[in-house]
């Protein structure tokens, strides 16, 4: 898994007040699968991921946003590359550079790992 997923969801999880059973119940997975991928287990990263549908699921599930959880699980959303080509040149800079702006910021949810 790409940026911290697994990590990610298990806090989102417990933040949420679910077990992993729960939210596998929910979800329509078994919750070792759900374990599997809160500790990153090492063959969830050649075979085994979860589909984009099963992210937003997850997602949806313990309250995040479906569209970060796609992303921190390294996958691209459904129809990016349609939009990505749409673009025009200078609205794709445009984007690209705020994008860039924004790898050092912080997301709503990494704000709460600082607070007490």
């Amino acid at each position: 898994m790409d940026r911290g997923f697994g990590a990610w969801l298990k806090q989102a999880r417990k933040e949420a007040g679910k077990t992993q059973r729960t939210v596998a119940e929910e979800v329509g997975i078994d919750f070792t699968y759900v374990s599997k991928i809160e500790n990153e287990a090492p063959h969830l990263s050649t075979t085994g991921r979860p589909s984009e549908a099963t992210i937003r699921r997850l997602a949806e599930v313990v309250g995040v946003d479906p569209d970060e959880a796609v992303w921190r699980a390294g996958k691209l959303p459904a129809g990016f590359v349609d939009t990505v080509e749409a673009l025009s040149w200078d609205d794709f800079r445009h984007v690209w550079s705020a994008a860039a702006a924004r790898r050092t910021s912080p997301t709503p949810l990494d704000d709460k790992e600082h607070q007490g």
